[in-house]
């Protein structure tokens, strides 16, 4: 006899719709799985074997045979266990076929027929609402995440023996189907980290407030303990509030990282991502034999703070180059491709030597040759897109002790979000969102200056070797300071602006 069922698995943060069928027919006792499957897959064998048997139910001396197709795409995980099982039950005759024609099923099972939690449910819920399936079978830890997208009936169960006894119920479907809709609905955003509590500062401030404005990437270059880690953590309080669209592709990749189990709300915070220096290259940009995302792609649509950015593995650093052009990273294996996200704002810290503290003499007493092998972790082309860089000194006794009243961050966001509403109007029907995202080819439309500011450029960088992508973020910067100054055209003072924040400074003049 035969039945089939509906499944899905994960193919980077998306699920792909997949049919897992199976044929119990009379022969020499044997069970086979096949279909382009991974280890784990192959494993559910022994597993489903051993729930069903525990489950009071006798497993069949027959020929079984479990097909998981299209077998073009390559199935991993552990959601087959349950689908697998209801098949093999379905094709017994144990469970009415009718009712399995409506379901797509997922989750893993223990020896003992207990159904575990899975990553990527967020996914297949998604699947589901685009497939017009009418249910959506999941473990009950992952009920809440199945339950974000609006208009999937989910049907959470604990056991196989559970999942037995509501297909071979005389309920409806309907009966056992979970309603947490009103969970999707995000609360009010609360920052721990304001920037009223920042004080001094004042370059700092200014250039996180431009480089949110128009998503550059920033490097903060000072001593240890001057506020850099302080004030990256800040960030995410002045970014624009996230749309329902993002919070679906953010909550996607955190639920494929398996990191949205007992979810009770999409994720509505934008992401700060702040690894550890000594992380992995595939811990930082992802990959594997069945790639997981890494720390790039989990920061999508928030920061991603690099601290002691030098401290981090040089060949870890260059692979964030196709990332920051791209915003995202594609991972191929033999038999295996997939395309994350990486859409993050970049956000660095350094210090200027290894001891911290070039150029006080005073304290520093690195030797030159040190300090040009330190600053040389990272490449040109990586510092190329880097948008932004300012210099950080350490606070003076006055200005800690000050009871002066800093701005705070809903107040430098109000600025922010006009001058992100001008780039939306200035990119309406393109698929540009930020200047920050100005292609080459549309520089001259969107960041046009007079013959006269030219000439200014020209002399202010008389004799300076300058690539054609800083001079091009030049002027990408020049238009988010006027956007920012609600001003039409870029006029000197925003070139000013620009420069200052641009220009590499004696430290990195030393060094190039």
């Amino acid at each position: 006899m035969y039945c089939s069922v509906k499944t899905a698995t994960l193919s980077g943060i998306d699920s792909i719709m997949v049919t897992c069928e199976s044929d119990v027919s009379n022969g020499l006792p044997n069970f086979s799985i096949v279909g382009l499957l991974s280890t784990e897959v192959k494993e559910s064998r022994e597993r489903v074997r051993t729930a069903v048997k525990n489950s009071k139910i006798k497993f069949p001396a027959s020929r079984i045979t479990v097909n998981i197709s299209p077998a073009s795409i390559r199935k991993s995980g552990t959601g087959f266990d349950l689908p697998i099982a209801a098949s093999i039950l379905g094709a017994m005759g144990q469970i009415p076929l009718k009712k399995l024609e409506s379901i797509l099923m997922i989750g893993e099972m223990n020896l003992t027929g207990e159904i575990l939690p899975i990553k990527g449910v967020l996914s297949a819920s998604i699947i589901c609402k685009e497939n017009s399936i009418e249910y959506l079978m999941v473990p009950k830890e992952n009920q809440n995440e199945a339950t974000l997208i609006e208009d999937v009936k989910v049907i959470p169960v604990g056991s196989l023996r559970e999942m037995i006894d509501i297909l071979r119920s005389d309920f409806e479907l309907e009966h056992f189907v979970v309603y947490d809709a009103e969970k999707s609905i995000p609360e009010k955003i609360i920052y721990e980290n304001n920037f009223k509590d920042l004080k001094g500062h004042h370059s700092l401030r200014r250039s996180l407030e431009i480089a949110v404005s128009g998503m550059h990437n920033l490097l903060m270059i000072g001593p240890p303990g001057a506020g850099k880690t302080m004030a990256a953590s800040m960030v995410p309080s002045i970014l624009p509030p996230m749309t329902k669209e993002e919070m679906i592709e953010v909550s996607k990749v955190y639920s494929a990282a398996g990191l949205l189990v007992n979810q009770t709300s999409l994720i509505n915070k934008r992401p700060f991502r702040a690894p550890h220096h000594t992380i992995s290259n595939f811990g930082l940009v992802g990959g594997g034999q069945n790639p997981v995302p890494g720390e790039i792609t989990l920061a999508s649509s928030g920061v991603l703070f690099l601290d002691e950015l030098f401290e981090f593995r040089k060949e870890a650093l260059e692979l964030l180059r196709q990332p920051l052009e791209n915003h995202k990273i594609n991972i191929s294996r033999q038999k295996n491709q997939v395309e994350f996200p990486a859409d993050f704002m970049l956000i660095a810290a350094t210090n200027p030597c290894p001891c911290g503290y070039y150029p006080n003499l005073k304290l520093c007493h690195c030797k030159e040759s040190d300090i040009k092998r330190y600053l040389s972790h990272l490449s040109g082309p990586l510092m190329d897109r880097i948008d932004l860089m300012v210099s950080i000194h350490p606070l003076t006794i006055e200005e800690m002790t000050s009871d002066q009243k800093y701005e705070s961050s809903e107040e430098i966001q109000a600025r922010v979000l006009k001058a992100l509403e001008k780039q939306k109007t200035r990119f309406k029907g393109t698929k540009i969102h930020f200047n920050s995202r100005i292609p080459s080819s549309e520089i001259k439309k969107y960041c046009s200056i007079s013959e006269e500011l030219e000439e200014y450029i020209k002399s202010h960088l008389s004799g300076q070797t300058i690539s054609v992508r800083s001079y091009q973020k030049l002027l990408k910067i020049s238009r988010t300071i006027a956007d920012l100054d609600d001003s039409f055209n870029i006029e000197k003072k925003h070139l000013d602006e620009a420069l200052n924040l641009i220009t590499k400074g004696e430290i990195w003049q030393n060094m190039y």
